[in-house]
C-alpha cells in the first residue's frame, strides 16, 4: 500500500540518501585484481600461475598459486600456494601475515609468519635456515606473495618496482628490478633475484643471482605487467599474461 504523502520523503531527499549509501558502499567494497599467467620453460608450457588480490584504499589480501599442467611430468613435484594480507600506505604495501605451501622439488616448506612484529615471527615452518639470519636483515622485509604482487600489479606510471627484500621463513633474498628500458609502448625492468641470508655455502656457490625481467605495456591509463622471465637452476622460466 502506498504511503500517505506526509509519510513519504521528498524525492530529492531520497536521491541524496541513496547517493550517500552508494558512495559508502563503493568505498567499502574492495577492488579485486585477477591475473592469469602461462608458465613456459624449454619452449614447453609447464603450468599456470594465478595471482588474486583484493585491495581497498588502506588494506589488501591476496593469493598466488602455481600448478603444473599437461606435459609437465618433469615438474610434477612443483607446487606453490601463498596467501598474505597487510595494509597500504600511499599505495605501498606493508605485510601483516603470510602463509605458504611451497614445493620446489628440492625442498618442501609449509610456513606461517607474523609480519606485524620486527623482526617477523615464524609461527610454523617445515624448514630451518641453513645459516643464521641477522635479525636486522629481516627488518622491513616483505613476504613472497606481497613481493610478487608488488612486481606484477598494475602501475599508474611507467616506473619499475622499488628494490625490496623478502623473508619466507628460512631465507632472505632481494628483488632488484631497478634498471629500465623504455619505448613508446613498453617498459622493461631488468634486474635479479639475489640470495642473501639463510642459504648454505653450497647454495650460494651454485646460484647467487637469478637474472629477471618484467615487461609492462600501457592499457588505458595504467601499465600492466605482460611478461616475466627468470633464470632458474632448471633453466629460463617465462610467464606470459593471459587475462
Amino acid at each position: 500500500m502506498p504511503c500517505a504523502p506526509a509519510q513519504c520523503p521528498p524525492r530529492h531527499a531520497f536521491i541524496r540518501r541513496f547517493c550517500v549509501i552508494a558512495a559508502l558502499l563503493l568505498v567499502a567494497l574492495p577492488a579485486r585484481a585477477e591475473q592469469l599467467w602461462s608458465v613456459h620453460t624449454l619452449g614447453i608450457k609447464v603450468g599456470e600461475f594465478r595471482l588474486s588480490v583484493n585491495e581497498t584504499a588502506t588494506a589488501y589480501a591476496g593469493r598466488a598459486r602455481f600448478q603444473t599442467t599437461g606435459l609437465a611430468d618433469l615438474f610434477a613435484g612443483l607446487r606453490l600456494d601463498m596467501t598474505a594480507r597487510g595494509t597500504l600506505h600511499n599505495g605501498m604495501p606493508r605485510p601483516l601475515s603470510y602463509q605458504g605451501d611451497v614445493h620446489t622439488g628440492r625442498r618442501e616448506a609449509r610456513t606461517r609468519i607474523d609480519f606485524s612484529t620486527t623482526p617477523p615471527h615464524v609461527f610454523e615452518s617445515d624448514d630451518q635456515p641453513a645459516t643464521p639470519i641477522p635479525p636486522d636483515a629481516m627488518a622491513g622485509a616483505f613476504d613472497p606473495m606481497t613481493l610478487l604482487w608488488l612486481a606484477l600489479r598494475d602501475r599508474p606510471e611507467a616506473t619499475c618496482p622499488p628494490l625490496r627484500h623478502h623473508f619466507d621463513g628460512t631465507r632472505v633474498a632481494a628483488l632488484d628490478l631497478t634498471t629500465s628500458e623504455r619505448t613508446d609502448n613498453s617498459l622493461t625492468c631488468h634486474g635479479a633475484y639475489i640470495r642473501l641470508h639463510g642459504y648454505s655455502p653450497e647454495e650460494l656457490a651454485d646460484h647467487t643471482r637469478a637474472p629477471m625481467t618484467v615487461t609492462y605495456r600501457p592499457s588505458g591509463n595504467i601499465w600492466r605487467a605482460t611478461r616475466f622471465t627468470i633464470e632458474t637452476s632448471r633453466g629460463r622460466a617465462t610467464l606470459n599474461r593471459q587475462d
